[in-house]
């Protein structure tokens, strides 16, 4: 039987006006080294004495403990004359930082989960439920559930996010996000508050995609099928009637912009 993975959201988008307190990702997809890529961040702005950097635990949708900071590695934190800052690490989730406000940059390494769950054997307890989860395929597809990639400062969600994402020729973002700046190389992804975030999941890969407008908002449906049995379109016409139905529970509208279907 084939599976098919199912990443569905609606999303909200507010942007910060103080540019030193955001957020700076960089992400590029066309560096994939063993279902592996390097995440750069430049960090807010840090006054504090030590700072906390954390990868989620648990999210939205499964509330299972997956401790998503198991699939990070060389971390590295570097200074503004360049030299690393030495940090500790009390689990596997969590670095604790020096004098950030020198920082000048963090670098690490985010394996995917639907690869690595075969690789490391882990129980089953431990695997992360697909739809939760994250893909990395070189040149193919890039399964991107946003709290699998980034991580935040403790006592600093309320942040703007701004993540610049370097695509192979042809990759498109599908996203619930209608805060994405699509260009031909390159994306920028904006998104106020970590929560919004971690709630805002994007699949790359050359796009199969179709809209429909229900109840006043564009809902997209996103397919990745490598032997393309199942298309977009296929599957927006068999989940018309549920959408239908929706709008009419609803009052008539959707109480989003955007929705999508990302599978």
């Amino acid at each position: 039987m084939k599976k098919l993975t199912f990443l569905a959201g609606a999303f909200f988008c507010l942007l910060s006006a103080y540019a030193g307190n955001d957020y700076k990702y960089f992400v590029d997809l066309t560096k994939v080294h063993n279902h592996k890529l390097q995440i750069k961040l430049i960090p807010p702005d840090i006054t504090e004495e030590e700072a906390v950097f954390m990868f989620p635990a648990i999210v939205p949708g499964t509330y299972a403990i997956y401790n998503f900071g198991r699939f990070i590695s060389d971390f590295k934190v570097v200074d503004k004359s360049g030299k690393e800052i030495i940090f500790t690490q009390p689990d596997k989730n969590t670095y604790k930082i020096p004098n950030p406000q020198n920082i000048d940059y963090i670098t690490y390494t985010v394996d995917d989960t639907w690869d690595a769950e075969q690789k490391k054997g882990e129980i089953k307890d431990d695997i992360v439920f697909e739809p939760a989860g994250t893909n990395i395929e070189a040149g193919k597809n890039f399964v991107m559930n946003t709290h699998g990639f980034f991580g935040y400062f403790k006592d600093k969600l309320d942040r703007n996010f701004i993540i610049e994402v370097k695509k192979p020729k042809g990759f498109y973002a599908s996203s619930g996000l209608s805060s994405i700046k699509n260009g031909i190389d390159t994306d920028v992804i904006e998104v106020f508050d970590y929560h919004r975030l971690v709630d805002s999941p994007v699949m790359y890969d050359i796009p199969d995609t179709t809209f429909v407008e229900v109840g006043g908002a564009r809902v997209l449906v996103s397919v990745y099928s490598p032997n393309k049995k199942i298309t977009s379109a296929y599957i927006a016409k068999n989940i018309h009637e549920i959408l239908q139905a929706q709008k009419s529970y609803l009052g008539g509208t959707l109480p989003v912009d955007k929705y999508a279907f990302i599978i």
